[in-house]
């Protein structure tokens, strides 16, 4: 089984690479707690000095909220669960927009929802000609997640 984050130390580099290209990286409580695993590895290793944040591919950084997995912690879990899975991505947000190192966020490819949200509280941030940023929840009615109601108002 493929991890859904990869971690890599190149000199003073931390690269921390989501890898769930098939689901254009979207987020799972494992993903979000993963990637924080990761983050926090890199924050606590005195070599690195700076961190990059990217998806494994060109193809997304990351498509936000894993609406699917969402839904079957809904209905095997509960609403209480499911709440939970969404608070993971917002602490996320929080400990990255709290990060003590240069973080950036290279937003390859498809850059969406939670995934938008993430990256705009990185310190820095890399788009390409590949990137594909939006909010597609709001066209069927969610809030814009992961803080991105904030960004919005600036």
């Amino acid at each position: 089984m493929e991890k859904n984050v990869i971690c890599e130390i190149l000199g003073n580099v931390g690269i921390v690479k989501m890898n769930r290209s098939k689901k254009l990286n979207a987020f799972t409580r494992e993903l979000t707690t993963e990637l924080t695993r990761a983050l926090e590895e890199c924050e606590r290793n005195e070599k690195v000095s700076l961190v990059i944040l990217r998806g494994s591919t060109e193809r997304a950084f990351s498509a936000g909220g894993d609406l699917r997995s969402d839904q079957l912690i809904l209905e095997a879990e509960g609403l209480e669960q499911a709440v939970g899975e969404l608070r993971g991505e917002y602490e996320l947000g929080e400990y990255i927009s709290k990060y003590s190192k240069p973080l950036i966020a290279y937003m390859n490819g498809i850059t969406m929802g939670g995934g938008a949200g993430i990256s705009m509280v990185a310190k820095f941030r890399i788009v390409t000609e590949t990137t594909r940023w939006a909010m597609p929840e709001m066209k069927i009615g969610f809030f814009p997640d992961v803080g991105m109601a904030y960004f919005f108002l600036t």
